[in-house]
This record gives structure tokens, C-alpha cells and sequence, in this order.
């Protein structure tokens, strides 16, 4: 049974929760929180209830219990930086070390682009120097998307800390699958939907959301869209995609500034 090109999921044996497993637990979802869990399962199947069983599930994952990181606030009021108007015309970078040794490759490079949240992980040599820096660059950012106008490394370290629990997720006992592990870890992260921009960064940059191993076989009965359709669609997503960006911004400082803790002045009384 279909509605909507969607497969309805009885409920036989354990077939809704070795779905949403399949969506949570294997090297492609990643352990993603609840809403990007429910965002993938809703891609091809749907049952009633579906987002509280979705819920249940990564509530209880044991996994995700044990590596995830635990945040805390910081202090500062928080700088917000310019909302992009496309994307790859802003992105940030930073490099995760300390990583066991394969080959010559002992560091990851990270690139995020700030319009549509899109990440690039690349494996780079143990000691990167600015020059092999650059030429990773060019070959898995700049060779599919052009220079950007502004490269920095601001707001990395949510990014950091999610590739970093993936891969804590699904390494092995000698710690030398990283290397392997990037290519997943970053359709993952891709085909994840954002919170922001309410679309998944693959969906903004490419248009369309890719075939996932969940929803491969999910039959599609619909005509191919035109092209002009497709295009303003295309359109409208990039246009609906900054508007969420710019009132994401102004969220996130509100929150940040609000939970500000006081500053100490040298002089002032401290009473405990």
C-alpha cells in the first residue's frame, strides 16, 4: 500500500523498528538525532505515529548514550556573521588532528559551506602544511564549486564534534578505517535535513535529495518534472533556504546572549 509514493509500514514483527534502525544505527545515517532519524524514514515509508516511535528508538539507542558529546554554554555574546546569498560563496574550515596514522594521512580537513550547511571531510597528511592545505582544497571544494568570496573557520566546532562522535560510532578496534569512513560520513551529514534551512544540504546545492540505500527500491510512479519547473523549484529553495539561514541567525544569538554567563570585573565584590 502507497499514499503519496510513500510505502505504509504495518505493524508486523519488528518491520517498524528495523526501519528506523536502518535509518539510525548503519554508517550512512550516522546515529542523527530525531528529527534528521525522522526525516530520512519519512523519505519513503510512513505509519501512524511514526515521529513518537522514531522518538522511543534514538531516546533508548545505546550508542548514541555512550558517545556523544555532552555540550555545554559558553560566555560571550555571540557575533553572528553576514547571512550568504547562495551557495559556496562562504565557507569555513578547520582540521580535526590527533587521528591514528594511516599511510601518511593522520588529519582531517573540513569544509562547510555556510549557505547550505554542505560539508566536505577530506583525509590529509599528519602535518598539513598551507600548501598541501590548499591543493585539498582545490581538489574537493574549488574543482565542484568554485572560489569562494569569503574562507575562514567560524562556527566549526558543532561540526567537528558530530563527524567526530560518527566516527567514534563505527570504528574499529585498530582505529584505521577513518580514512574509509569519510566518504559516508559525508553523504551522511549531506542528506541529513537541517534544522536552519528545514533541507537537507544536498537538497540545496544539487536540487534534489539522493537515492539513499532505504529508498532505492521505493517505486515512483510520477512523470519526470520538467526542466523549467524544476529550475524554479530549485529557485525557491535556495530563496526559502536563506530566509530560514537569516531568522536561524537571529535565533541562535538570542539564545546564546540569554544564557550569557555574568562577566567577572576585576574589583568587583564575589560573594558565594
Amino acid at each position: 500500500m502507497t499514499k503519496a509514493r510513500h510505502v505504509y509500514i504495518p505493524r508486523v514483527d519488528d518491520l517498524r523498528r528495523t526501519l528506523i534502525q536502518e535509518c539510525h544505527d548503519t554508517f550512512w545515517a550516522c546515529h542523527a538525532g530525531g528529527e534528521r532519524t525522522l526525516a530520512l524514514v519519512q523519505q519513503g515509508y510512513y505509519w501512524p505515529q511514526i515521529g513518537d516511535d522514531v522518538q522511543e528508538y534514538v531516546k533508548t539507542c545505546l550508542t548514541c548514550q555512550q558517545d556523544k558529546v555532552d555540550h555545554r554554554k559558553k560566555a560571550g555574546l555571540l557575533q553572528s556573521l553576514p547571512v550568504s546569498m547562495r551557495p559556496w560563496e562562504s565557507e569555513s574550515l578547520d582540521f580535526i588532528t590527533s587521528l591514528s596514522n594511516v599511510e601518511d594521512l593522520g588529519t582531517i580537513l573540513v569544509v562547510v559551506d555556510r549557505f547550505s550547511k554542505y560539508a566536505s571531510f577530506i583525509a590529509a597528511p599528519k602535518y598539513c602544511s598551507a600548501g598541501e592545505a590548499t591543493q585539498l582544497f582545490f581538489k574537493y571544494v574549488v574543482k565542484y564549486w568554485g572560489m569562494p568570496q569569503i574562507c575562514g573557520e567560524n562556527q566549526m566546532e558543532r561540526f567537528n564534534i558530530m563527524l567526530e562522535e560518527y566516527l567514534c560510532h563505527f570504528i574499529n578496534v585498530t582505529q584505521k578505517n577513518w580514512v574509509k569512513l569519510l566518504d559516508v560520513a559525508q553523504l551522511c551529514f549531506n542528506s541529513c535535513k537541517s534544522s536552519s534551512i528545514r533541507k537537507s544540504a544536498f537538497e540545496i546545492v544539487n536540487g534534489q535529495q539522493p537515492l539513499l540505500p532505504h529508498t532505492v527500491n521505493v517505486p515512483n510512479t510520477g512523470k519526470s518534472p520538467r526542466a523549467v519547473s524544476f529550475s524554479e523549484e530549485w529557485r525557491q529553495n535556495i530563496d526559502l533556504a536563506h530566509s530560514y539561514l537569516e531568522k536561524a541567525a537571529i535565533r541562535m544569538k538570542k539564545n546564546t546572549d540569554k544564557n550569557k554567563i555574568p562577566e567577572v570585573q576585576c574589583g568587583r565584590p564575589s560573594y558565594g
